[in-house]
């Protein structure tokens, strides 16, 4: 089972998406600001992390040193382009639907796998 970090300051988007990607079959931790995310990653194992696309900025340099390799997918407010989101590996546009989560989400997950079986 893969373990996902969900960050979002907001507790009502976290907790939407925790329990679409607990129904999905993952793990998933909730983290309410960045330092915890990244102790998150550091006391591992983390497979992905999901974030509002206002919590990745400050955390993009602090996630790339502590695991470079982890797949980190952001959520952006609409219309919002953010220098920084390039370093993600997938970016969506809110509103995004739980299935579309949980679809890239898997997508990504399995295409990371590929490449690390390499």
């Amino acid at each position: 089972m893969a373990t996902i970090v969900n960050l979002d300051r907001s507790e009502l988007q976290r907790r939407r998406r925790s329990r679409a990607l607990q129904q999905a079959g993952y793990r998933v931790l909730e983290a309410s600001h960045e330092l915890q995310a990244v102790g998150f990653v550091v006391s591992g194992p983390v497979d992905m992390i999901v974030c509002g696309a206002e919590q990745s900025l400050p955390l993009l340099g602090e996630l790339r040193w502590a695991a470079p390799s982890i797949p980190l997918i952001c959520i952006s407010s609409p219309g919002r382009v953010e220098a920084g989101l390039e370093q993600a590996a997938i970016v969506l546009e809110n509103p995004v639907s739980t299935e579309e989560l949980v679809a890239w989400v898997d997508t990504e997950l399995m295409l990371h796998q590929a490449v690390a079986n390499l």
